[in-house]
Order: structure tokens, then sequence, then C-alpha cells
């Protein structure tokens, strides 16, 4: 159901961009609400509508800073019309303002900006980026700061192929519009360790999961029922497409149905690595100088519980519950057991040393 009242009030905020711009006739008016409407994707409005959106405008009567604080309803927001049809801001009035942010929550939006630069090459991100000022009324040099916003992670890259990195987004944005439909589909797909490529996963794709710089597209084999995991960017040619019935018509299932079982089947998973016939452990892991800080402020799993801290911090020992492969010979410790968790260790070299582990 569309919200009425928002809507009125991305009407109202066109007029007064209008009326911030000097002005002018009903005519001009109602172009350039609706040149912004169509830029919002949305419909334009007629004269009637447009003479009420202005009633509402000078009666505050629409979402805006002012609006909890007045007790005016007449002329809260005064427009002029000279000689009969010019329309303009009357001198003497305040104007509204929209949002109603505080500081720390208008910088909230360059915050959001300077995550969103990393993808700017993508058209729709581009799109987004520059509706946000307009959206929430933020000043050129506002939006600026997110230039101090600096991300270090490593970028997907592929030196055979250009704009890598924006090819596997659209793959995933795509995948995402495929979960949002409820729509199986249908890929090829090559193995991490292989050069060879598997044809024809019929796949009920059920989540996204980014990891350690990748993205993971978790879902079930539309035969066998199994849960499988696939690595987005070994897709090949980094394609995806609906399977199709016998009458050409998409595939579809119920989304919602596997919520649960993901969110059990990942519990005690160090990544996105599952195997239904391992147990789970409590592991205690001793970090030590640098890697003790680097530890103590980042969650790397929900288990994660301190266990104990020296006086100086330069010793924590963090304890973690998860699933491990059956020993090929006694006392072989966790690292050996789970590669995520020796993935994981393999950054703090001689700093993180594991202390003990027992079955839950």
């Amino acid at each position: 159901m569309e919200n009425t009242e928002n809507y009125y009030t991305i009407r109202i905020k066109l007029i007064c961009k209008f009326l911030d711009k000097k002005g002018g006739t009903i005519d001009e008016m109602l172009s350039a609400v609706n040149d912004g409407l169509e830029d919002l994707k949305l419909k334009p409005i007629k004269l009637r509508t447009l003479n009420e959106c202005l009633r509402k405008l000078r009666e505050g009567n629409f979402n805006h800073s002012l609006r909890d604080h007045s007790t005016k309803k007449s002329q809260l927001f005064k427009i002029k019309v000279v000689d009969k049809k010019y329309y303009s801001w009357d001198s003497n009035t305040q104007k509204p303002i929209f949002g109603d942010m505080d500081t720390s929550e208008r910088f909230t939006i360059p915050f959001l900006v300077g995550i969103l630069n990393k993808y700017q090459s993508i058209p729709a991100v581009q799109k987004v980026i520059d509706l946000l000022p307009e959206i929430f009324d933020l000043t050129d040099d506002e939006m600026n700061s997110s230039a101090a916003i600096i991300h270090l992670n490593p970028d997907l890259y592929d030196y055979k192929k250009k704009d890598f990195q924006e090819q596997v987004i659209n793959c995933v944005i795509k995948i995402l519009s495929h979960i949002h439909e409820g729509e199986v589909i249908i890929f090829n797909y090559s193995k991490v360790n292989e050069s060879k490529s598997h044809n024809n996963f019929e796949i009920v794709p059920l989540q996204i999961r980014f990891y350690e710089n990748y993205y993971y597209l978790i879902g079930k084999d539309y035969k066998s029922g199994e849960i499988i995991q696939f690595r987005v960017d070994q897709l090949t040619s980094l394609r995806v497409e609906s399977l199709l019935d016998d009458d050409e018509n998409p595939v579809l299932f119920g989304p919602n149905k596997y919520t649960t079982v993901l969110k059990n089947r990942y519990k005690n998973s160090f990544g996105i690595w599952f195997n239904k016939d391992w147990k789970t452990y409590k592991i205690d892991i001793e970090f030590s100088n640098w890697a003790a800080a680097y530890v103590k402020h980042l969650r790397f799993h929900p288990s994660q519980e301190v266990i104990s801290e020296d006086k100086n911090f330069s010793k924590i020992i963090v304890r973690f519950k998860i699933q491990l492969n059956k020993e090929t010979y006694k006392g072989q410790p966790p690292n050996e057991r789970n590669n995520e968790i020796a993935f994981f260790l393999g950054r703090f070299r001689e700093f993180a040393k594991i202390l003990s582990w027992e079955a839950v």
C-alpha cells in the first residue's frame, strides 16, 4: 500500500525546491515538481493535487522538523503570489527543514557514501549516491566529507578480465533478484581448485554470505535437496538464469521456508563451510602481544567469549564454539581439523596458540 503522507511530503519538498530558486508561475511549478517526480520514478501529479500540496505546505501539514512544535495551522509557512500568478516565499516566512536529523545523524549519510564509493562504478550504486543529498537535504560540503572514509580491504580482481569486481557484484545483485522472486536458478561452475567447468547446477538460491572478501551463494540442490555453497566469482561467465519448466515459465520456490535451517546450519561454523558429521568443540586460544590488542575489539564468531586477560593487556584468552572434523590421529589439533581455523590463526603466527579443546 502506498504511503500517501510520504508522497505528499516528497511533492512538497519539490515545491520548496522550486520556491528556493525564486519560484515562478503555477504552470512552471507543476512542471518542476513533475520533473522531480520523474527523476524519483514516481507518477506525475495534476494541478488539483499541486494546489492541495500548496495548502498542506502553508499549514505545515506534512513531515518536517517543526510539525510537533507548531500551534499555528493556517499559515506556518508563508507563500506570496504576485500579480495573482508568480509564486515565491514570503520574505518573513520560516522554511521547513525535512528529515529533522541532528549533526551526528546527518553525517551518517556521508559515512555510508564513503562505504558505497568503493562500488560507485556500478551505475545503480552511483544513482543511489547521487540521490542521497537531495533526499536528506545535505549540502555539497557535507557530502564531500565522505572522501575521508578509506577502505583498504582487497578488491576482487582478475588480470584477464576488466571490471571483474563490478561483474561479480552485478552477478550477486542478479542472484538477489532471483531470491526475491523465489526463482530456482541454473548455472555452470568451476571449483576453486579445478579448471574444469561443471554444467547445469539447478539451485534454489537462499542466501549470499560475504566472507573473507568473497561472496558465496548458499543454495539447495533442486533435485537432491542438499545445501551447497558456491563462490560467486567461480560461476562460469558470472552468469545465472532462471530454471524454466516445460511451459517456459520460471520454476518457483518458497524462500522463507529455509531461514531457520540456514541459521542453525552455520551456528557453529567459522565461515561458510559446514559438515553435518562434524562435532562442536569449545576451543580456547591465547593471543599475545599485538594480536591480543587486535582480537580484543573484533568479533569473529557469535560464540566468541573472553575467558581471561592479563593486567598489562599483552595476553588474552578467547573461547570459540566451532565444528571440527574427526581426528585422523589422537590429539590432532583444531587447526588441522578445520581449514577456516587454520586460515584464521595463520595471520597471527606465533602470537596465537591453541590451549585446549573439548567436545560440547
